[in-house]
């Protein structure tokens, strides 16, 4: 198994992880910004889930426009979705850090969609 295989399968298992905590243990903390956590575990477990699949259809011709692209969305995945994480505790990360992590999510987002157009042009397409 590639290491790139291994870091979706982390992923996936993290956002498991997170979205049991937000749903059980952390119910207390997040009211009021609960929507923020959801909107964040969302984004994660499904671009987890994409580039598992992307990497499935790409096969062993994963180079290095592949690699570019899935370092692309990873990379997304953790601005947006770990901004949005932490957003989502203003308690622990309010005031200056609001003012911080605020600005990361859209470039986040921005990383993922690039990191997706990148991948579609990667792919062969046999006709």
């Amino acid at each position: 198994m590639s290491i790139y295989n291994k870091i979706s399968c982390v992923l996936i298992a993290l956002a498991i992880a997170l979205g049991a905590f937000g749903a059980h243990a952390w119910q207390a903390i997040l009211e009021g910004h609960r929507s923020t956590f959801d909107t964040g575990h969302l984004y994660h477990l499904t671009q987890a889930i994409g580039l598992l699949a992307y990497i499935a259809i790409v096969g062993n011709r994963f180079q290095r426009r592949h690699r570019m692209a899935f370092s692309f969305i990873l990379i997304g995945i953790i601005l947006f979705s770990g901004s949005l994480y932490l957003l989502s505790f203003p308690d622990i990360f309010g005031g200056t850090w609001r003012t911080v992590l605020g600005p990361v999510t859209p470039v986040g987002g921005l990383l993922m969609i690039a990191g997706w157009i990148m991948a579609a042009f990667s792919i062969k397409v046999n006709n």
